[in-house]
């Protein structure tokens, strides 16, 4: 009776209940062979795809290739001299990012999946609802590039009374105006 049970156990029984478990459970010496193989199909690809025959190659296909490489390193450029453009005109890029403050969030969420997909991130596509633009922010940033604007262009020139004015009252700030008559100034005695 007990070489029954051994037999059963660990003979063809044995083989029985490891086919039943492995409907159940993962073995995982296949998964590391399937996980090997597949790995290995997919680095055969590439290699055939990067050492196919070049030669029969039409100026087509090279422009079409360097179309495709170009996405990635023009937004890390594009992020790079946003970031050098902001201390050299503070005022365009101040104006500038007020108008981006106009775009709806369903456009920058879909511009962002773009971005995203290129750069292999996941898009939270629920997250960012339709809705609609608000006038008062529209209103706002209106006004507010208006007032950049007119930073900008505040380069009228003073009377010399307005400008002696402006330099002998220590109580208030010195305008734009009197600030860039004070720099041509200097810029004439150079």
């Amino acid at each position: 009776m007990w070489s029954k049970v051994i037999s059963t156990l660990f003979g063809g029984g044995l083989n029985a209940m490891d086919g039943i478990l492995g409907r159940f459970f993962v073995n995982k010496d296949n998964q590391e062979a399937n996980v090997h193989g597949e790995t290995g199909q997919v680095l055969a690809a590439y290699a055939a795809e990067f050492s196919a025959n070049r030669g029969n190659r039409t100026w087509w296909d090279s422009l079409v290739d360097g179309l495709n490489r170009l996405p990635r390193p023009a937004m890390a450029l594009g992020v790079m001299g946003l970031m050098t453009w902001a201390p050299i005109d503070p005022v365009g890029f101040s104006q500038a990012m007020r108008a981006y403050a106009l775009v709806p969030e369903w456009l920058a969420g879909t511009l962002f999946g773009i971005a995203a997909f290129y750069f292999t991130a996941r898009h939270f596509e629920k997250r960012l609802p339709f809705k609609a633009l608000d006038r008062t922010a529209v209103r706002n940033a209106l006004d507010d590039i208006r007032g950049m604007e007119a930073m900008r262009s505040e380069n009228v020139t003073l009377s010399e009374r307005e400008y002696q004015s402006a330099m002998d009252d220590g109580n208030t700030p010195l305008s734009n105006a009197a600030i860039a008559e004070w720099n041509r100034r200097r810029a004439a005695k150079m």
